[in-house]
């Protein structure tokens, strides 16, 4: 982050999740001081804003941890109560990408700014549930991964997506099991499969 410290998410041998910070060569973990993250409870992911944020979601909802103190998400009274958000791209026009919906059925994409939560419009046939990976290119375009389905490029402009297109095995991907999106400096979009290898786009 911005301080110079290492985060790290993930779980140790007994299941018991964790969120990891190494600074002055030591690792802290910052659930130890907000038991409200684990108690009845079990976190689900991390995202880190280009605020150096961490948004974390969790069963009973959304958590935003500033670097000093963890407060609920305003977002998360947006949704209906037995719903979780589930930031996961945050994009050049400050607008933060969420998914929503259940734990077990995730079916909405929406953007949040400014207080207001702006649903959009997907795709038929874009399964949401399993997003695994976004990315704004150069461009503008939003690239979003669901991991088993494929990729979905949406085209952007200032009132939002102006057309959308699905990238699978049957145009060109050799599997749906994208895990990376990535931009090199000319422009090229990259793809980082399981089991499929690299693909240049």
């Amino acid at each position: 982050d911005k301080n110079g410290r290492i985060w790290l998410y993930g779980q140790d041998a007994k299941g018991n999740r964790k969120i990891l910070y190494l600074e002055d060569g030591k690792f802290h973990n910052i659930v130890d001081n907000y038991p409200e993250l684990i108690e009845k409870n079990t976190i689900l992911w991390v995202y880190k804003d280009k605020s150096d944020n961490l948004e974390i979601v969790t069963r009973k909802g959304l958590f935003t941890y500033n670097g000093k103190k963890l407060n609920r998400s305003s977002l998360q009274d947006l949704i209906p109560e037995d719903q979780i958000a589930i930031p996961f791209l945050e994009d050049s026009s400050g607008y933060l990408w969420v998914a929503t919906g259940t734990p077990s059925t995730i079916k909405k994409i929406s953007r949040f700014k400014d207080g207001k939560l702006n649903r959009i419009e997907l795709p038929s046939g874009m399964d949401t549930k399993n997003i695994s990976v976004a990315l704004e290119d150069s461009k503008g375009n939003i690239w979003i991964s669901s991991f088993g389905v494929g990729v979905w490029k949406f085209v952007m402009d200032e009132n939002g997506v102006v057309s959308s297109q699905a990238f699978n095995r049957s145009n060109g991907l050799p599997n749906n099991r994208i895990s990376k999106i990535l931009e090199d400096r000319e422009g090229n979009i990259w793809f980082g499969s399981n089991g499929g290898g690299l693909i240049k786009y």
